[in-house]
C-alpha cells in the first residue's frame, strides 16, 4: 500500500518544513526580549494555481443557513511560549473555536516575569465567555519560570488569586490549569550555583539536607515549594466553594520517585477530604495541558466525544513510568484523554500509533539509524498496514515518545517518504513523552470534532479548520524533527552559553537566531515543494477536494536560547473546483 522509501541517510538537504502561524491578536515579540525576529518567506505557486476560493484571513462571506461564528473562550497561557501561547489557539481553530487572550507582552518572558496586574484588570473588563481556561502560576507568579523562584511571597500569590471569587461571582464559568514545580528549580541567582545539588537531593527524598549546599539557599529551596503547596491547596478551596469549576494540577518534569510524591499524596488527601475528586485532574505535563483543556472545551461545545484509538509499539511499556513522568504511560495517555473529552477505543475513531520511549531516551539520534530503529521503523509501517489492510479510511497520526527533547528523525523521514502528510490526523515528538502524547491527543480531538461537526459550519470555517490542521502538522515536522533532531545540535556546537538573562538590548540571541532560519527556511521549502504545492486531496472536513497554493513562514526564536522556535506559518488552501 505504501510507497516504500525506508532508511535513506537523513540530510540536511533532504525534506521538512515547519512553522506554527500567527494566533489572532497577537503581539510580535519585541526586539527588545533578544528576539531574532526573521523575515517572512512567501512561497507562492505558479499561475496556474491562483484561485479565487481560498482559505485566508480574508476568506468568504459565511453562509447565513450554517454556523458562522466559531465557539469562544477566554484564555491566559502559562507563558509565551509557543506551546502555551500558540498551540493552544490552533488547537481551537483545528476544532471550530477562537480563544480569547492578552497582550502576549504582559505574559512576560524568559525570566521577565509577567504582569498579573494587568491580567487581572484585563478579565475584569472581558465579557462573559462560555469558558476561561487561566493558567494560576501565571496570575499568582508571573509564569512557570517565576513560580519556580522566591521572589513572590505566599500572602501576595494568594492575593494575585482573588480574582477567581470575582470572575465566578460574576457568572464566568472558570477552568483553572496549576502546576507542581519539578525538582530543579533556581529560587534565585545565588541559589543557581547548587541548584543540582538540590535537585538531587530532592529526587532521593532524602532527610538529611544535602552536603555542601549552603543553609539559606537550602530553606529557600524547600519555602518556594511550600508557598507553591499552600497556593493549590488554596484553589482546591476554591473548587469545592464552587468558584472554580474544574481545576487541573499538573506534575511538571519528574520521576516516579523524589519529594513531589509526598506533595502529590497530601493534595490527593486533600481532594478526598474535600469531596472534590469530580473536580479536579492530577496528572503528568504542564505545557501540553492547556492544549488538552481547549480540546475538552470543544468537545463540550460541540456536545461531542471524540473516540481514540493507541496503537502502541510496544504493549508492555503502558505499565512503565516513561522518563521525566511520574504516572505510567498508560496513566498518563488516560488522563489526558479524559481532559481532551475522549473516549479510549478499539476498531472506531482516530488511530494514534504510539512509538514507546527507547531505552536510551536521552542518546543524541543518528540520521543513518541502527539497526534496532530500523527494525522499528519497518514495524511502524506494517502496524499501519495492518490496521488498514482494507484502505485507510480512519484518520491516524503518530506521537513519537522515542527520545526526549525531539523526534526520532528515522521515524519522521520515513513518515514523509511513505505517508502524504495531509492524511495525518496529528503528528507530535517534542519534548517530554507527556507533552508529546498529549499534544497528539489534542490534535486528533479537534481534527475529529470537526470532521464530525464541520457539516454544520461555513466553508469560511470549514476552510479554516483544515488549513490550520495541515499548518499545524507541518510546524511540528519542522519543529520535533528538523530543528530539534538535527539543527540545534549543530546550532548548539556553535553558539554555546547565550545568556538567557543577558540585557535584551544587546540581542545576544539576534546571530543564533539567524542561523535556526537559515537553516530551517531551505528544509521547509524543498518539504513544500517536493511534497505539497500544488497537490490535490479531499477534505473530509471541507467536503471536496482542497489544492496547496501558497506558505508564508516566519521563524524566531521565542526566548533568547537554542531549545525551542518558533514558526509562524501561514497555509492558502483552494478549492479544487475554482483552480482548473
Amino acid at each position: 500500500m505504501f510507497k516504500r522509501l525506508l532508511f535513506c541517510t537523513c540530510s540536511l538537504t533532504l525534506l521538512f518544513s515547519g512553522a506554527g502561524f500567527t494566533q489572532p491578536q497577537e503581539a510580535a515579540p519585541s526586539a527588545n526580549a533578544g528576539v531574532f525576529r526573521a523575515q517572512g518567506h512567501k512561497i507562492a505557486a505558479p499561475a496556474a494555481l491562483k484561485a479565487k476560493n481560498v482559505a485566508s484571513s480574508s476568506a468568504a462571506a459565511a453562509q447565513p443557513t450554517l454556523e458562522a461564528q466559531p465557539w469562544q473562550a477566554l484564555y491566559i497561557p502559562l507563558d509565551d511560549r509557543p506551546c502555551n501561547w500558540l498551540f493552544p489557539g490552533q488547537i481551537a481553530r483545528i476544532g471550530g473555536g477562537h480563544l480569547i487572550v492578552p497582550e502576549r507582552a504582559w505574559l512576560g518572558k524568559a525570566y521577565t516575569p509577567g504582569q498579573p496586574q494587568k491580567l487581572k484588570a484585563w478579565l475584569r473588563d472581558q465579557p462573559l465567555y462560555s469558558n476561561a481556561i487561566i493558567s494560576a502560576d501565571m496570575l499568582a507568579y508571573g509564569g512557570l519560570i517565576a513560580s519556580r523562584t522566591a521572589k513572590i511571597s505566599t500572602t501576595e500569590a494568594l492575593e494575585n488569586l482573588q480574582i477567581f471569587p470575582e470572575l465566578a461571582k460574576k457568572g464566568q464559568h472558570l477552568e483553572i490549569l496549576a502546576i507542581v514545580p519539578r525538582l530543579s528549580l533556581r529560587t534565585s541567582d545565588g541559589q543557581a550555583p547548587y541548584e543540582t545539588s538540590l535537585r538531587n537531593w530532592a529526587a532521593r527524598g532524602e532527610a538529611k539536607p544535602p552536603a555542601k549546599v549552603p543553609e539559606k539557599y537550602f530553606r529557600e529551596y524547600l519555602q518556594v515549594r511550600k508557598r507553591n503547596l499552600e497556593v493549590l491547596h488554596n484553589l482546591l478551596r476554591f473548587t469545592a466553594q464552587g468558584t472554580i469549576d474544574h481545576l487541573v494540577i499538573g506534575q511538571d518534569d519528574a520521576a516516579s520517585k523524589g519529594i513531589h510524591i509526598s506533595e502529590l499524596a497530601q493534595l490527593k488527601a486533600k481532594i478526598k477530604e474535600l469531596d472534590i475528586e469530580d473536580k479536579v485532574d492530577i496528572m503528568c505535563g504542564a505545557d501540553e495541558l492547556a492544549s488538552n483543556m481547549t480540546a475538552g472545551w470543544l468537545a463540550k461545545e460541540a456536545n461531542y466525544t471524540p473516540h481514540i484509538e493507541l496503537d502502541y509499539s510496544d504493549p508492555e511499556y503502558k505499565d512503565k513510568v516513561p522518563p521525566m513522568e511520574a504516572f505510567t504511560l498508560a496513566q498518563t495517555a488516560s488522563l489526558h484523554l479524559d481532559l481532551s473529552g475522549a473516549a479510549e477505543t478499539e476498531g472506531t475513531g482516530t488511530v494514534i500509533f504510539v512509538e514507546t520511549p527507547s531505552d536510551k531516551p536521552f542518546a543524541a539520534p543518528t540520521l543513518e539509524g541502527d539497526d534496532q530503529t530500523k527494525t522499528q521503523t519497518e514495524n511502524l509501517l506494517n502496524r499501519i498496514d495492518n490496521k488498514f489492510a482494507d484502505q485507510r479510511k480512519r484518520p491516524y497520526g503518530l506521537a513519537d515518545l522515542h527520545l526526549v527533547n525531539r523526534a526520532e528523525p528515522i521515524f519522521a523521514q520515513t513518515i514523509i517518504d511513505n505517508v502524504p502528510i495531509w492524511e495525518l490526523a496529528c503528528y507530535s515528538a517534542w519534548n517530554t513523552p507527556s507533552n508529546s502524547l498529549g499534544t497528539a491527543i489534542a490534535q486528533a480531538c479537534a481534527a475529529q470534532i470537526a470532521l464530525v461537526k464541520g457539516k454544520n459550519w461555513t466553508i469560511y470555517r470549514r476552510l479554516e479548520s483544515e488549513k490550520t490542521q495541515q499548518a499545524f502538522t507541518v510546524a511540528r515536522l519542522i519543529d520535533d524533527y528538523a530543528y530539534q533532531a538535527v539543527i540545534r545540535q549543530n546550532l548548539s556546537k556553535e553558539y554555546k552559553n547565550i545568556n538567557i538573562k543577558a540585557n535584551p538590548l544587546l540581542n545576544q540571541a539576534g546571530p543564533a537566531g539567524l542561523a535556526a532560519r537559515n537553516a530551517a527556511i531551505p528544509w521547509a521549502q524543498q518539504l513544500w515543494d517536493e511534497k505539497l504545492l500544488g497537490q490535490s486531496y479531499y477534505s473530509p472536513i471541507v467536503g471536496q477536494k482542497v489544492v496547496f497554493r501558497s506558505m508564508f513562514l516566519e521563524i524566531v526564536l521565542p526566548w533568547p536560547r537554542l531549545f525551542e522556535i518558533e514558526e509562524r506559518l501561514n497555509i492558502t488552501l483552494a478549492t479544487e473546483d475554482v483552480v482548473h
